[in-house]
């Protein structure tokens, strides 16, 4: 049994007490309703068209793709390409690696509690030289 099929059986079974005009005009307007809805439901079933499919059916738009692909990445590699820094952090290293000694401050800083009521801070302060030949001493 179809929808119209069905909905004309309910109207008539129903136990509306109206005059045909209006059962006819009823029996229309849910008509009218129900072909607008299974014509969005039939609309709504059909696929999406697919980018790719399109694409891979004509000859000149896979050439196309193919070339902005390639485009993309000879674009991003001369992007990509050395600036010439690992060079200069290399001219750095070099120089690092002469250094036979060096020197440095030190300062140390230490704050806390001996007890809860006896807070302390101490600090101190020093020179420490360093070197391949002769060793270390903290001054």
């Amino acid at each position: 049994m179809t929808p119209e099929e069905k909905l004309k059986e309910l109207i008539g079974k129903s136990d509306l007490t109206t005059d045909p005009q209006t059962k006819e005009r009823i029996l229309g307007e849910a008509l009218e309703n129900l072909k607008d809805i299974v014509q969005k439901k039939t609309q709504s079933a059909q696929p999406e068209p697919n980018i790719g499919r399109a694409i891979m059916k004509s000859r000149t738009m896979r050439f196309a793709a193919a070339a902005v692909i390639v485009l993309a990445c000879v674009i991003g590699l001369s992007l990509w390409r050395t600036t010439g820094s690992g060079i200069a952090l290399a001219d750095v290293l070099a120089q690092t690696e002469q250094v036979k000694a060096y020197k440095y401050n030190l300062i140390f800083e230490l704050t806390g509690n001996e007890l809860p009521e006896k807070p302390y801070h101490s600090e101190t302060r020093g020179t420490s030289l360093n070197s391949e030949e002769y060793g270390w001493k903290r001054i």
